[in-house]
């Protein structure tokens, strides 16, 4: 550790008073109810070095919204979502298996809030002509630190599925699944999978082809979001390294009988 990260208090033996004091957590109240943006100098420093300033004109305002809406009712939200999270329903009223995810109100409220945002930054810097990339990934790094499950839930699969739409698809397909995007239809509502207990053998891949796609524990794929990456040892020989197959094709459930992959 260097001179510049210690403080004085830092050098202190653990036993003293002065030292206990320190980590005394009610001295710490939280961030919660504050613009997590504006309380940020950090980042408005980053923003205001990388960004020229017209470009930093259109940002920053949508950047303190979500400073707001992040330090405020998002986090609050997670603190909700943290007490009550998502529950898989497996059966209906009258015994069918539907292996249904519920998600509770806190999450939905708040993945459709940060969705909206990030799309009114994106819309303004469409219509100024202005890249959004860098206003948007402040916009996720404040997410990430409000809510990591939604960042991540947010985060992960869009980009998988639009960078292999946009470099494997049929034309068509890749015309249809990228304006879905586009319009906002499908953000927030993508998926992966991870298929590849068996490591892609010869002999699992021959399995696969027989009796369909399942995932590494056996189970049938299934997830309810119009458009899911797979990685699977299945991929056609134009993707370089035969790992992933990209599926558009209607949605997929969890089934709970194990098949395909043999334990």
């Amino acid at each position: 550790m260097s001179d510049y990260d210690l403080e004085a208090v830092d050098r202190l033996p653990f036993s003293t008073p002065e030292k206990s004091q320190r980590y005394r957590t009610e001295n710490y109240r939280g961030a919660v109810g504050l613009n997590w943006y504006e309380t940020d100098p950090s980042l408005q420093l980053t923003m205001a070095y990388y960004l020229q300033p017209d470009e930093l004109a259109v940002a920053e305002p949508h950047l303190r919204r979500i400073g707001a809406l992040m330090g405020g009712p998002v986090a609050r939200w997670a603190e909700q979502t943290d007490r009550n999270p998502a529950r898989l329903e497996r059966y209906d009223r009258w015994g069918h298996d539907i292996s249904q995810v519920v998600q509770p109100t806190s999450f939905t409220e708040s993945k459709r809030a940060v969705l909206d945002a990030q799309k009114a930054l994106k819309d303004d810097a469409r219509r100024a002509r202005v890249n959004p990339s860098l206003p948007l990934y402040a916009a996720n790094y404040l997410l990430d630190q409000a809510d990591i499950g939604l960042g991540c839930a947010l985060g992960t699969g869009s980009g998988m599925v639009k960078s292999l739409v946009a470099a494997y698809a049929p034309a068509d397909v890749r015309e249809h699944v990228l304006a879905k995007f586009e319009t906002g239809e499908w953000e927030g509502e993508t998926a992966q999978l991870l298929t590849e207990r068996a490591g892609g053998s010869a002999d699992e891949h021959r399995h696969q082809r027989r009796h369909g796609i399942s995932d590494h524990h056996g189970h049938g794929l299934r997830v309810d979001t119009p458009a899911h990456a797979v990685r699977a040892r299945i991929a056609p020989a134009s993707m370089k390294g035969g790992m992933d197959v990209l599926c558009t094709a209607p949605p997929f459930k969890i089934s709970p009988k194990p098949r395909c992959i043999r334990c």
